[in-house]
């Protein structure tokens, strides 16, 4: 369930997952730096 600011119901429900039959790998892209200040 998922609940606004008021709690009030905006989404209620089930989800059935499953997996990925083979394995699958990504290759992640170094991020910019940043700075905060």
């Amino acid at each position: 369930r998922v609940f606004n600011q008021r709690d009030e119901i905006v989404v209620d429900g089930e989800a059935e997952i499953i997996a990925p039959r083979k394995q699958q790998t990504v290759t992640l892209t170094p991020l910019p730096a940043i700075s905060i200040s």
